[in-house]
């Protein structure tokens, strides 16, 4: 059946459309966005339904996304006991129902067009969001961009670096396999490959401008991963994923040059040259490191040290950061927040006060903090509270079901391309709150249904111990 016929082409289609609506309204944040997203899941179960059912049936039963569906159920079934006005547990439950809605269509885009599509997906969603970030910046704009400790941050259309710095490491082995794959054509190939390879470095510079230091870490060891094993995460050979790095790194410097995001390190004093030199940088450099398209300017020993040299500079920069750390510490207060979450939690530990009352319900507990907040920055905490004892157990059990299923996929390339990335947005949600942004659930949700399509099957269990003769049973003797 061709991809035309088999409805593939307007799947992808309207999964992206949808993505980018959700996008910009604040990421899923705000409440237009919410009907972008129901519309857009509801529409997207249907066409995937129909462009390979069992792709998408198989998807739904991925413990994960299971739990996930559960989860959403619950903030729904909170509406009959919720603190909150009438509606609003409910809308919560649905938003995060839809989210999860577009692991079907993860999975039948995998299994007919295959991972390649997922990841121009993601990145896509990271370019356009990144763009804003950059442009923001270099103009000073306010809420695309956040001053903070003395600097400018992106944003993006999260209005939130922390948002925007996550879905910039999700995206950074869906970029880098596009450069791998792209490297096999020439003419269109070539330039898909350099632009490529441009945005991976601004990706990296967007993660490392931006006030989270989880986002910072997490992408330091998904590049490790990609060049601990090249082949297994990006399709690259090691020489040539060592070669690729003194391009990427000239890009990242010359960025960070061209934004002038750290006190001391320049930049231009207007906005739009500023922009403009980051523009030129961003596409020249990398165009021209791969004018031969051989990667052969510089050997794999050279580029060792290199990267070397810049890990070390990567590191004194973070211990800098960790000596002026602001006053409320390096976990910026999230301790005393834990602690009142727990204590709003124990008032009605049962069944909760309903979805998405976390701020009503911990009221009094959050009188004694420096500064209040609408979430927990901790998604088990936050669901203890919210959908009582219930949801602690189901969100524990969703993030260890995440890193099973992670793990379940180490050996196939195409679920690695996306493995790491998943672990970053649940294990994000135990230190922060993008999880609130439904754009973020939304690439969760379709990156566990793509990987559903490659996890290996378990195996069963007796079948495998009867062929190594462990259980008891008739022997004949010829």
């Amino acid at each position: 059946m061709g991809l035309r016929d088999s409805g593939a082409v307007p799947l992808w289609t309207v999964v992206t459309v949808t993505f980018f609506l959700v996008l910009f309204s604040q990421g899923g944040f705000e409440h237009e966005g919410s009907h972008y997203l129901i519309f857009g899941a509801g529409l997207s179960v249907l066409l995937a339904l129909r462009v390979d059912d069992r792709a998408a049936v198989r998807s739904l039963r991925l413990v994960p996304v299971l739990l996930l569906v559960l989860m959403a159920l619950l903030q729904i079934a909170s509406e009959f006991w919720s603190i909150l006005a009438s509606g609003e547990s409910l809308s919560a439950g649905m938003v995060t129902l839809a989210a999860v809605a577009f692991a079907p269509a993860g999975a039948a885009l995998a299994s007919r067009l295959g991972i390649g599509a997922v990841c121009l997906i993601i990145s896509l969603v990271a370019i356009a969001s990144g763009a804003v970030g950059i442009v923001s910046v270099g103009l000073e704009l306010h809420p695309t961009s956040q001053f903070l400790d003395g600097n400018w941050r992106p944003g993006g259309p999260f209005e939130y670096p922390n948002a925007l710095a996550l879905v910039q490491t999700v995206a950074l082995l869906p970029l880098a396999r596009g450069i791998s794959r792209a490297g096999n054509h020439a003419g269109s190939g070539r330039v898909v490959k350099v632009l490529a390879l441009a945005w991976l470095g601004q990706a990296v510079v967007l993660i490392a401008i931006s006030a989270s230091v989880f986002a910072q870490l997490a992408a330091c060891l998904i590049l490790l991963l990609a060049l601990w094993k090249p082949e297994l995460s990006v399709g690259m050979d090691r020489p040539r994923a060592i070669r690729i790095l003194p391009g990427l790194l000239c890009a990242i410097v010359v960025s960070l040059l061209a934004m002038g995001s750290f006190p001391g390190v320049g930049g231009v004093d207007q906005g739009g040259a500023r922009v403009m030199l980051l523009v030129i940088a961003a596409l020249s450099l990398p165009a021209g490191w791969l004018a031969t398209g051989t990667f052969r300017p510089v050997g794999p020993a050279a580029a060792l040290r290199i990267y070397f040299l810049a890990a070390i500079l990567a590191v004194a920069m973070v211990g800098f950061r960790l000596l002026d750390a602001p006053d409320d510490g390096f976990l910026h207060g999230r301790g005393e927040l834990a602690s009142a979450a727990i204590d709003a939690a124990m008032d009605r530990p049962v069944a909760g006060t309903g979805a998405d009352s976390f701020s009503a319900a911990s009221f009094e507990q959050q009188q004694e903090l420096t500064s209040r907040t609408l979430f927990a920055h901790n998604l088990v905490l936050e669901y203890w509270v919210e959908v009582g004892i219930a949801g602690l157990l189901l969100t524990i059990a969703m993030i260890a079901s995440v890193v099973v299923a992670c793990w379940r996929g180490r050996t196939v390339p195409e679920a690695v391309v996306l493995a790491p990335g998943a672990l970053a947005i649940v294990l994000s949600a135990l230190v922060d709150w993008p999880w609130h942004m439904s754009s973020v659930v939304m690439l969760l949700g379709l990156m566990l249904g793509a990987m559903s399509v490659y996890l290996p099957e378990k195996p069963q269990v007796s079948a495998r111990k009867s062929e190594l003769g462990h259980l008891p049973g008739p022997i004949s003797v010829p």
